[in-house]
């Protein structure tokens, strides 16, 4: 769609294909879109906190540049002419400008850029809509949450000997927690009210849900010595599990919502790439 120009409405900015980031724009121009964006839709502020607002988009249109170069490929840049996904980009701007880092920059950008992926859907289109707008209200400690229970029920990583293979991965899990003393009744409540969250009828054996993953090992054992074969050698995994057990875990189910946000942290502390068409679909 070289040079294809888009019609937008009187207050839509219009993005065009071609150029050095592929819709049209040089580095320049994207940089004076989000400003432009930021400019027209974000309050005034005192001096210091205006600096700090500035310096966060700053910040944003550098990783904003390098994930356009970085997926090129795999954008519909016809998308950008969508009303919805300038609303879309506005919203991440406004929100990376008012909390910086204490956003994860990187799950903004991925739930951004599954929106305009030319492979996206339409249920993993609204998933990614409903992570932009949460992403601002969670902490770490609701990441974390997310990220172990997914991880013990749904995540298998693949062409493993063993069992005991499994730890390097479940090592690098179990270091990004914070303690896990913030995992308490409130932040898994306030899991639920943001939609993140269902709490099912019945609790699940975290063993059990290791096991369905890994039938090929687990089916050769009996229940008991599958969870001693965890316990004696699989000391990061037994952790995750207790922290399950514990913090009273095991009656939750992830909404699609809550798996995209486990997926993106697991992909940055796995070093994993990932198929989020897999999961929401």
């Amino acid at each position: 769609m070289d040079g294809q120009k888009q019609k937008v409405g009187e207050n839509g900015v219009a993005l065009q294909a071609g150029g050095d980031i592929s819709i049209g724009m040089s580095y320049t121009e994207v940089k004076d879109l989000v400003f432009l964006l930021f400019e027209q839709n974000f309050p005034k502020l005192a001096d210091s906190a205006a600096e700090k607002a500035l310096q966060n988009i700053k910040e944003y249109i550098g990783n904003l540049e390098n994930r356009l170069h970085e997926d090129a490929d795999k954008i519909d840049f016809n998308k950008f002419s969508d009303p919805n996904i300038q609303y879309l980009l506005n919203s991440t701007i406004q929100n990376y400008a008012r909390k910086g880092n204490s956003i994860n920059m990187d799950f903004l950008m991925d739930a951004f850029l599954l929106v305009v992926n030319k492979e996206s859907t339409s249920l993993l289109d609204i998933v990614s809509e409903q992570v932009i707008a949460v992403l601002p209200k969670m902490t770490k400690d609701c990441i974390d949450i997310l990220t172990v229970v997914h991880y013990v029920y749904a995540i298998k990583i693949d062409a493993l000997p063993s069992i005991e293979m499994s730890e390097s991965y479940s090592k690098k899990v179990y270091d990004s927690l914070n303690s896990s003393e913030a995992y308490n009744s409130q932040t898994v409540s306030y899991l639920v009210s943001l939609g993140a969250f269902t709490h099912g009828v019945f609790a699940r054996d975290p063993y059990k849900g290791v096991g369905n993953q890994y039938q090929e090992f687990s089916s050769e054992m009996e229940e008991n010595e599958w969870k001693e074969t965890i316990q004696s050698n699989c000391p990061y995994l037994s952790k995750l599990i207790e922290l399950i057990q514990t913090r009273h875990l095991s009656a939750f189910h992830l909404t699609p919502m809550g798996q995209l946000i486990a997926l993106m942290n697991l992909k940055s502390i796995l070093h994993m790439d990932i198929d989020y068409k897999i999961w929401v679909k």
